[in-house]
C-alpha cells in the first residue's frame, strides 16, 4: 500500500514514538540491571550462609560437616565477644586467647583471621584451630554488613580495612596482649588485608600478610564477573554500577586498590591462590604477588582448587606452608 501525503506524518510519528519507547525501555532495563550487580555486590549478610544440600556431591556435603565440626571445636574453646563503636556503628568481634606458650622462645603472637564476601567469622574456623594449635591467639573480626557488625551495606574491603587497626588497639589494651600479629585474609578478607599491608598506618607489630584468593581491584573484579553477559548490555549496565558505587558509597576511580597498595608495602607478604579459581581469577593472585614490592614475598598457587577451596584441597600442608612462611619471617627478624 502506498502511504499518502497525509499519512506519512503520521507514520513518522508513530516510528518516532515507537523508537523513543523502545530506547526508555532499554535504558530501563540497563539501569535496573546495573542496581542489581550493585545490590549484589553490597547487600549485607544478615546470617552465615547455609549451603543448599539440593544436588550437592557427597564430596561437599562431607565437607560441610567438617566445615561444622571445625565450628564446634573452635567455639567450644573459650573465647570472648567482642564489641567496639566505630563512625556511629557498633562492630562484632570474637577473640581467643592462646592455649599454649610458644616453645621455641618466640614472643606472643596473635592471627587477625579475617572472613569473606557475604560470608562469616565462623567460617574460618579451621585456620583459626590452626593458629592456636601453633601458639597463637586468634582475633576473628565481622567484617561491616555481615552478621552482628553494623553497617547497610558491604564495603568489599576496600574503605573499611582501617577496622583492623582499631580491633588491634583494642587487643593490645589486655592484659594478655600479644607482642605481635599476623594478618591473614580469605577472598574479599584477603583484599582486605592487603589494602592494610601497604597503608602508611600499618602498625609496625604486624609481622607478616597472608592472603588466599584476593582480587587485585573492585573494577577488575567486577569486569571479571560481568564478562559473561552480553555485549550489548554489559558496558552500560557496569557504568551504571560504578556510577551506584561512586553515588551510594562514595568510591572514586583513583580509590587505593590492592594491587596499588601491596606495591607500597614493606611487611612479608604470603599470597595464595588456588589454580581453578573461577571467581577470583588465578592471575589476580599472580599480578598481586608480581606487585608486591615486599623484600620477603611468596606465591603458592594450589593445584587443583578452586576460589577459597585451597585450605581444604591442600589439606594439612596449607598450615605448613603457612607455618614454614612465617618461621621464615622470624628468623629474618633475629639477623
Amino acid at each position: 500500500m502506498i502511504l499518502t501525503l497525509a499519512s506519512r506524518p503520521l507514520a513518522l510519528s508513530v516510528l518516532l514514538y515507537a523508537t523513543i519507547g523502545l530506547s526508555a525501555a532499554f535504558l530501563a532495563y540497563i539501569f535496573l540491571l546495573g542496581l542489581q550487580l550493585f545490590r549484589y555486590a553490597t547487600r549485607r549478610q544478615e546470617k552465615d550462609r547455609e549451603i543448599s544440600r539440593a544436588g550437592a556431591s557427597q564430596t561437599i556435603l562431607d565437607l560441610v560437616e567438617t566445615m561444622r565440626g571445625k565450628n564446634r571445636e573452635l567455639f567450644g574453646r573459650p573465647h570472648d565477644r567482642l564489641q567496639m563503636k566505630r563512625e556511629g556503628l557498633t562492630l562484632a568481634a570474637a577473640y581467643f586467647p592462646a592455649e599454649e606458650k610458644d616453645e621455641k622462645g618466640k614472643k606472643q603472637g596473635c592471627a587477625v583471621v579475617v572472613h569473606g564476601w557475604r560470608d562469616s567469622h565462623v567460617a574460618r574456623s579451621a585456620s583459626a584451630l590452626d593458629y592456636l594449635a601453633g601458639g597463637y591467639s586468634v582475633l576473628m573480626p565481622v567484617l561491616r554488613g555481615h552478621g552482628e557488625s553494623q553497617g547497610r551495606r558491604i564495603d568489599l574491603g576496600c574503605q573499611h580495612y582501617r577496622d583492623l587497626f582499631a580491633w588491634m588497639d583494642q587487643i593490645r589494651q589486655r592484659e594478655d596482649a600479644p607482642d605481635y600479629f599476623i594478618l591473614d585474609g580469605l577472598s574479599m578478607g584477603a583484599s582486605t588485608v592487603l589494602m592494610a599491608s601497604g597503608d602508611p598506618g600499618l602498625p609496625p607489630d604486624v609481622l607478616a600478610v597472608l592472603a588466599d584468593c584476593g582480587y587485585s581491584s573492585l573494577l577488575e573484579e567486577g569486569r571479571w564477573i560481568t564478562r559473561g553477559m552480553g555485549k550489548l548490555t554489559r558496558k552500560p549496565a557496569f557504568a551504571v554500577t560504578l556510577f551506584l558505587f561512586w553515588l551510594v558509597m562514595g568510591y572514586r576511580l583513583h580509590d587505593a586498590t590492592p594491587l596499588g597498595q601491596v606495591a607500597r608495602a614493606s611487611c612479608p607478604i604470603f599470597i595464595i591462590h588456588g589454580k581453578e579459581d573461577n571467581f577470583v581469577p588465578t592471575v589476580m593472585g599472580e599480578e598481586l604477588f608480581a606487585a608486591a614490592s615486599s623484600p620477603m614475598k611468596e606465591l603458592w598457587l594450589v593445584e587443583g582448587a578452586g576460589h577459597a577451596m585451597s585450605e581444604w584441597e591442600a589439606g594439612a600442608l596449607y598450615w605448613q606452608r603457612k607455618e614454614d612462611f612465617l618461621e621464615k619471617v622470624w628468623d629474618s627478624r633475629k639477623l
